[in-house]
């Protein structure tokens, strides 16, 4: 009794009787709920810093870059998320209705060629069907590839055409044989032959209806075969089960190459490629395939396709090197270095003003307990502007480049190419007065894809860009650990000034 009532009137001396006491032990009180929660506070931070870096690395990294233009401006997308998007539509896009239609015009085209002979079947079959159901499946395009290759294994795909191409281009394993030559030894003697609907195009052959189309390929015809399959198939959103989803308009593939081709072209509004962009269910994608046998947007459909893209705000995945997309591929390398760094530069700033802020007010707060944490406050202040300083010359370096990109020296429409002086002419005039805006949008579109090339080597950036710091939850955190340290910091002060 007397052992408990003497620790009892110690704790009064120590805890309320003496006023100088109670003054000289509570700084010391605050201090070691400092010392304990702000070490604590750090380690939470690195730790769900280090977790949330590693899923946004995985998702950045397995997929290939998507933009996407808003407000005007080119900017990259979560790859996962924005395939998720524009897939989210496909397994209602093509419904049973309209496959019952088609096949009621197959069975009227069938009924034209036995009559009439020739491409008159697949003709009607064309012109029935709008050109958004002329789209290729995974499962056939895959088909088409092991045709290719076969054919190339028993010597009749030769390397031969309208243009000289380089031997060791064409044998090799990741370029091979260009779509020209394969258009001319492969596609056309198969289709032509088709024992349903001759003369058809591969999206219809062997008595098919097509698909509807849901993502738009963009491409030019000097690629290799090979490259140009490894690039769709990482660009190719996927199933549950691993397969490609959906289908895709690719214009060898989907166009009739037997048909009169410049006739469905005469109008841009109403081709084929218009058609297909304008008609996949939203936001609708766009792959957009580059080849290291030069720049895709030397051709003038390939900048038409893109810009209309861009126009509708359809996302754009580029699968391969963004620099094989320029014409001057040196200038894109040393800009996509530049931009990384200044993106990288911007977003960890941002980051870390955010995690400053926080830390910054709690510190502010402890003040009132502590008078030491005033050296916490005004340090975070200080890093606070500087940081934020930093961030907003990274920002406006990231703007002033982007701006750079579409001054022409990276693509210009006005010098893109076309094998059909007609369609060219179509193009221009479609695009006349507009040139400037599409050299912008898309030369920013090539330099920022081309910049997603630096993550490969540097993929603890996505972690400064996506989880720069905790921000506001820096403060949440810092004042749970204070409430969870508070009473037993107390217990022990208060046993040690008792004894």
């Amino acid at each position: 009794m007397t052992s408990e009532m003497s620790l009892r009137g110690n704790y009064t001396l120590a805890g309320s009787d003496s006023g100088d006491a109670h003054q000289e032990d509570f700084p010391w009180f605050a201090m070691v709920v400092l010392v304990i929660a702000l070490p604590l506070l750090c380690w939470l931070k690195k730790r769900t810093g280090q977790v949330t870096e590693a899923k946004a690395c995985k998702s950045f990294i397995e997929h290939p870059p998507v933009l996407q233009v808003r407000n005007d401006r080119v900017e990259l997308l979560d790859p996962s998320d924005a395939v998720q998007q524009a897939t989210a539509h496909i397994v209602s896009s093509d419904d049973e209705a309209s496959s019952v239609q088609r096949r009621g015009i197959l069975d009227a085209a069938l009924e034209v060629q036995k009559r009439d002979g020739g491409f008159s079947g697949a003709a009607m079959m064309h012109r029935e069907v709008r050109a958004d159901y002329w789209g290729i499946t995974w499962e056939s395009f895959e088909e088409f590839m092991e045709i290719t290759r076969r054919t190339l294994a028993m010597g009749d795909l030769l390397n031969t055409g309208r243009v000289e191409y380089a031997v060791e281009k064409f044998e090799s394993p990741d370029i091979g044989p260009n779509m020209y030559q394969v258009n001319d030894q492969v596609i056309k003697p198969t289709t032509k032959s088709d024992s349903v609907l001759p003369g058809t195009s591969w999206a219809f052959r062997g008595g098919g209806v097509g698909a509807k189309v849901t993502l738009f390929v963009t491409h030019a015809w000097q690629e290799g075969a090979f490259e140009f399959e490894r690039q769709l198939k990482r660009g190719w959103p996927e199933s549950a089960n691993g397969t490609g989803e959906g289908a895709a308009y690719i214009c060898f593939l989907s166009n009739p190459q037997h048909l009169d081709i410049g006739a469905m072209l005469e109008r841009i509004e109403t081709s084929p490629f218009s058609v297909a962009l304008r008609s996949m269910p939203a936001p609708g994608l766009m792959v957009m395939c580059g080849t290291k046998n030069g720049a895709i947007h030397e051709r003038a459909w390939c900048v038409f396709e893109a810009y209309m893209a861009l126009e509708q705000e359809v996302p754009i995945c580029v699968p391969g090197s963004g620099v094989d997309l320029a014409v001057n591929r040196e200038a894109v390398t040393a800009e996509a270095m530049r931009l990384y760094a200044a993106q990288r530069e911007a977003k960890t700033r941002e980051g870390q003003t955010e995690s400053d802020v926080g830390y910054l007010v709690a510190n502010c707060l402890c003040i009132i307990c502590n008078p030491a944490a005033i050296a916490y406050a005004l340090w975070y202040c200080c890093r606070t502007v500087y940081t934020g300083c930093r961030g907003r010359s990274a920002r406006a370096a990231v703007t002033s480049m982007a701006a750079e990109a579409g001054d022409g020296h990276l693509v210009d429409v006005r010098n893109a190419k076309c094998t059909s002086p007609a369609d060219l002419a179509n193009i221009l005039e479609q695009i006349t007065g507009r040139e400037e805006h599409i050299n912008r949008l898309v030369g920013e579109c090539i330099l920022k894809a081309a910049a997603w090339a630096h993550l490969q080597e540097e993929p603890l950036a996505v972690g400064d860009e996506r989880c720069g710091g905790l921000g506001c939850r820096g403060v949440i955190i810092f004042f749970v650990c204070l409430l969870l340290v508070a009473p037993v910091a107390g217990a022990s002060v208060m046993l040690l000034m008792s004894k």
